[in-house]
């Protein structure tokens, strides 16, 4: 899916930003495009996960995170 691979999509910053704040264990995604290399998956990991986003009213960044 081109929106999540894009680094400067607000709406894929966003996703970004509520999964960096809710940290959750595990990450079911659903409803996006099959990708046999899962290129698509790994560059949302790279390009939006692994990057500080937003401070949502909170007066701080959110933090970085991965998934393995």
């Amino acid at each position: 899916m081109k929106i999540l691979k894009a680094p400067s999509d607000p709406r894929a910053q966003r996703i970004a930003e509520i999964l960096q704040r809710s940290k959750p264990d595990i990450l079911l995604s659903s409803e996006l495009n099959w990708d046999r290399d899962g290129q698509a998956a790994d560059d949302f990991a790279a390009n939006n996960l692994s990057v500080s986003h937003g401070t949502a009213g909170t007066g701080t960044d959110s933090a970085p995170i991965s998934f393995p």
